[in-house]
């Protein structure tokens, strides 16, 4: 009976090296999700980044005081300790009015592909109006007529 009780209280080698190598695979499955999450999460932030750079070079292009010439420049920024290439490129549409701007940001670094690629469209700003248009003492264009003490007509500009 002591014997018997000795033998069933302790597990064999088999066992426990069978234990050891199912630890060990989800061990090494659990670390390469790890990596694989991590990774993921790191092309996330670089591409959020881009996103965040080729929007700021998109509001630059159309707050320029002069309409943008057609062709393509390339540029370096840095954004959050990285280096970054920018690339903006202008082209003619169907309408001698309207222009395509397309941003493309991809590391400095790297020679892989651009990460993120926007595109807008810009029309050409119109000509400012004549001065009798805007002129306060012109009368009838930018003040209303009276009638009986009730203003009425159209108002040209704010």
């Amino acid at each position: 009976m002591i014997r018997a009780s000795l033998k069933s209280a302790g597990f064999t080698l088999i066992e426990v090296l069978a234990a050891l190598a199912v630890l060990a695979l989800a061990m090494g499955a659990s670390l390469s999700a790890a990596s694989f999450y991590s990774s993921s999460t790191r092309g996330l932030e670089d591409r959020m980044l881009a996103g965040w750079l080729a929007h700021n070079r998109m509001v630059e292009t159309f707050l320029e005081p002069a309409w943008p010439g057609t062709g393509r420049r390339e540029d370096f920024a840095v954004l959050a300790e990285q280096e970054w290439e920018v690339e903006r490129e202008v082209e003619e549409t169907p309408d001698p009015f309207i222009r395509r701007v397309t941003i493309r940001v991809r590391h400095r670094t790297e020679d892989e592909g651009w990460l993120v690629t926007r595109s807008a469209f810009l029309a050409e700003p119109s000509q400012p109006l004549p001065p009798t248009l805007t002129n306060p003492n012109t009368p009838g264009l930018n003040t209303p007529s009276q009638t009986n003490g009730v203003p009425t007509g159209t108002s040209f500009g704010p």
